[in-house]
């Protein structure tokens, strides 16, 4: 993994925005990737009310770097990726809390009050960061490496390990011992468990609300994309393609022969529909309709085409080559006649090491 100049210009540029407007903020997790390109989102925590605050800092941001806004949609939380021209993606995930379905774990409020800086960037406390990572791995049902080391890493001292065992029993229940048994198994079923059981339901029929305004958004606007591929094999459209994973999450795709349900789900949640087969049946057609006709690329003779703006990119460049079109549908009106910049208005509706804390 390098660094980028220009994506690290367009970073530089939402800091300088975020101090300058005062909006509180810390990089959630990943820090160390912050500056480096990579397969690594950008994970930032801002409090509920600077929320569409933070979204124009990093709108401003764009404009002065070069990029533009290639794609907005929840998952968990709500995801910004931004396009420039040779300079590839940057997805920037907005946190206003920690959250397991419909509970708030620990308030974005919480966090900034005790946050610190490492290698020049404001991070949450040990313990605070323990539990994102935790949250993290049980949204996704698995620890990953990088995680579990950043655990092991985050409780490696003996005063880090008791303050986060303290924080962790108290709060949820999750004990040293079920700690560890979570990093030497991986499985986060009791981690589930205590999240689901704790003590500290806060903010759930906001949550709720949340849920219910993203539902309707996502059956009016489904965020996913369809490719057809079926002259390409998916397997080799995904070479050299990672930055599709910015843009559209695999877990989140199907392909042609899944269920029609799933295929639903994989557009309805922001991930690609792969039609590998030419024959488009009843159900095919009517997610196409659904989708639209800017939602709809093709892959065939190297290269991937967007008929719906006449536009084409040699296939290994296809995720930024997406990036870019979704990027020019969002600066002009939809040529199906139908806009693709919905805004949210939720929810509000070289370094050196060093730990201190930002008050």
């Amino acid at each position: 993994m390098t660094s980028s100049p220009d994506r690290n210009k367009f970073l530089s540029a939402c800091l300088k925005e975020l101090d300058a407007r005062g909006v509180l903020f810390c990089i959630s997790r990943n820090h160390d990737k912050f500056w480096v390109n990579g397969s690594s989102d950008v994970d930032i925590l801002v409090s509920p009310a600077q929320f569409q605050a933070a979204i124009r800092c990093f709108e401003n941001a764009a404009d002065a770097s070069g990029y533009r806004i290639a794609l907005r949609n929840y998952f968990v939380n709500y995801s910004l990726v931004f396009h420039a021209d040779h300079a590839g993606l940057v997805r920037i995930d907005i946190e206003i809390d920690v959250r397991w379905k419909t509970r708030t774990l620990l308030d974005a409020e919480t966090i900034l009050a005790a946050r610190r800086e490492e290698d020049g960037l404001p991070i949450p406390s040990p313990e605070h960061e323990a539990l994102v990572l935790l949250c993290n791995c049980a949204w996704l049902g698995k620890i990953t490496p990088t995680y579990k080391q950043r655990l092991e890493e985050l409780t490696a001292s003996d005063e880090r390990a008791k303050l986060t065992d303290l924080f962790l029993c108290n709060r949820f229940g999750f004990d040293r011992s079920s700690f560890l048994r979570l990093l030497a198994t991986g499985d986060v079923m009791q981690l589930r468990t205590c999240f689901q059981n704790g003590s500290t339901p806060q903010n759930r029929i906001r949550n709720i609300c949340r849920k219910i305004a993203r539902t309707a958004r996502r059956l009016i606007f489904p965020p996913g994309i369809i490719i057809n591929c079926h002259r390409v094999p998916r397997e080799d459209f995904l070479l050299d393609n990672g930055e599709l994973e910015f843009l559209f999450p695999s877990a989140k795709a199907a392909r042609t022969g899944d269920p029609n349900s799933r295929i639903f789900l994989a557009l309805f949640q922001g991930g690609i529909f792969w039609q590998d087969s030419k024959q488009l049946c009843f159900s095919g057609a009517a997610v196409r309709l659904w989708a639209g006709s800017t939602r709809y690329f093709r892959a065939e003779n190297g290269r991937i085409h967007h008929d719906a703006t006449n536009q084409s990119a040699p296939l290994p460049e296809g995720g930024d080559f997406i990036g870019r079109v979704l990027a020019d549908i969002n600066e002009k009106p939809s040529v199906a006649g139908r806009s693709q910049n919905h805004r949210s208005s939720m929810p509000g509706d070289g370094m050196t090491s060093s730990s201190k804390t930002i008050r």
